[in-house]
C-alpha cells in the first residue's frame, strides 16, 4: 500500500504559483500577492492552498465600485472570498451595483488551477508515494493550487 505525500515546496515550485499570478495580472491589477493558506503547504497531499492579497484601493478603481465603510471598522472585512467583499455591492435601498466581481472571482479561481496544469514540469508542484517498506518514488500526479481565501491590504504607494 502507497501513501502519497509532498515534501516541503521547492523554489521552482513557488515562483509556478508566481508564474501563474503574473499570467493573470493584466486582468486582475489588484492582486499584489500570495501566501500559502496557514503557512502549511503541504496540509494536503493533492491541493496547495493559497490566499491571494489584494489591493483593495486598486480593487475599488478597476471595478468602479466604492468600498464599504466597515472596511476600516472591522478586522473580519479584512478576509474575503470574494473579489466584492470589501466593496459596497449595494446601496441603502438594496439596489446591486455591478457584481461582475463575483463571476471575475470564480473564474480566477479556474484560471489559477487550469494555468498550473501548463506550467513547464520543474515549476509544478509534485507528489511522492511512499510503500509500506519505506521505499519512496516520485509520482508526478495531479497537485491542485486552491484559492481559499482573500487578504484585503490597502496598499498606500
Amino acid at each position: 500500500m502507497y501513501k502519497i505525500f509532498r515534501d516541503e515546496p521547492t523554489d521552482k515550485e513557488k515562483k509556478g504559483i508566481d508564474m501563474i499570478l503574473k499570467s493573470l495580472h493584466r486582468k486582475h491589477p489588484f492582486i499584489i500577492g500570495w501566501e500559502f493558506t496557514d503557512n502549511n503547504p503541504n496540509k494536503y497531499s493533492t491541493m496547495v492552498g493559497i490566499d491571494i492579497i489584494v489591493d483593495v484601493n486598486k480593487l475599488s478603481e478597476y471595478y468602479k465600485i466604492p468600498i464599504t465603510s466597515s472596511f476600516d471598522q472591522y478586522e473580519f472585512m479584512k478576509r474575503g472570498y470574494s473579489f466584492c467583499s470589501p466593496l459596497k455591492t449595494y446601496d441603502s435601498m438594496d439596489n446591486y451595483n455591478d457584481l461582475s466581481c463575483v463571476k471575475d472571482y470564480i473564474n480566477f479561481r479556474k484560471s489559477v488551477n487550469k494555468s498550473h496544469k501548463y506550467l513547464p514540469q520543474e515549476y509544478k508542484f509534485h507528489t511522492r508515494m511512499k510503500n509500506d517498506n519505506g521505499d519512496t518514488i516520485d509520482y508526478i500526479g495531479h497537485v491542485d493550487i486552491d484559492v481559499n481565501s482573500i487578504i484585503f491590504v490597502r496598499n498606500n504607494e
